[in-house]
């Protein structure tokens, strides 16, 4: 297992256009200078009424697989 991290701002009104796009993928900047791209949707549980924020780590299986996201 590995993980990559990375800090996101984002208002909730921003989320939800980006949720409603045909595409709704999120790009962020890991800590590591690493892009990383995934599905909206993996942040759903994490939405207050400021939006998100705050530092988050992605977990991935050997088989680069993900696993799960978590605040940190």
């Amino acid at each position: 297992m590995y993980e990559v991290r990375f800090s996101i701002n984002i208002s909730k009104k921003r989320y939800l256009e980006i949720y409603r796009s045909p595409a709704y993928q999120v790009v962020v900047k890991s800590h590591n200078g690493q892009h990383i791209q995934f599905p909206a949707k993996y942040l759903n549980s994490f939405v207050t009424p400021s939006g998100i924020i705050g530092n988050f780590r992605i977990l991935y299986s050997e088989a680069n697989k993900f696993l799960r996201m978590e605040k940190i």
